[in-house]
């Protein structure tokens, strides 16, 4: 880990995220605004993700990782991989490259590392890939990283990231862009759906 660099955000949405670069230029009192804004933006009904209203809001710093200079030439930005699991399965995997000024370029596989474009739907917001990211050589263990974490859950999606070789936890994302998702087809969207099983579900 890099002196003076981390990043910064809060467990109670998405979006919301500070990289430090350098912390000897970090202005402290509006760094302390803006977190503090953070630590309310869900107090009030402003999403569909209402299970961000049951958690206590906290600030999480973390190491900041960055991209390596040999892998920019796919993507500037460091690359996030997102496992779409269902009861301890893996099942699909989103990888979001490049995002860069409001948008990100997305590419969907399935666990085999086999390319699926037709499956995406692109726009202004969610681009096609310039360069696909390449098949990390460590995929099996994330896909068993991402199964242990997703057992007994009937959906939810696992975000890792993989950087210098190494496998770092991202988050546990159970209503992925606010459950819409409109960056997949509807056909998709229906053979996803069609992996979820509620049967052993115990409601309250």
């Amino acid at each position: 880990m890099l002196p003076g660099c981390f990043a910064q955000e809060s467990n109670n949405g998405s979006g919301a995220i500070l990289l430090v670069n350098d912390k000897s230029k970090l202005n402290i009192a509006e760094t302390k605004c803006l977190l503090s804004s953070w630590l309310t933006r869900f107090t009030k009904t402003e999403t569909t993700e209402f299970h961000y209203q049951k958690i206590q809001s906290c600030i999480i710093a973390e190491e900041l990782l960055v991209q390596p200079a040999k892998e920019r030439f796919i993507s500037e930005t460091l690359i996030d991989y997102k496992i779409w699991c269902f009861n301890g399965e893996a099942y699909a995997i989103m990888t979001c490259s490049n995002r860069i000024g409001g948008s990100t370029e997305l590419a969907l596989f399935d666990k085999y590392w086999n390319y699926h474009p037709e499956s995406s739907i692109f726009n202004e917001h969610h681009k096609k890939c310039k360069v696909l990211p390449l098949k990390p050589e460590k995929l099996d263990y994330m896909l068993k990283v991402a199964e242990c974490l997703s057992e007994g859950f009937p959906q939810v999606r696992v975000d890792l990231y993989y950087n210098n070789n190494q496998v770092y936890f991202g988050e546990l994302t159970f209503t992925s862009y606010g459950g819409s998702m409109d960056y997949y087809t509807q056909d998709f969207l229906l053979e996803m759906g069609n992996k979820v099983d509620l049967s052993g579900v115990k409601r309250k």
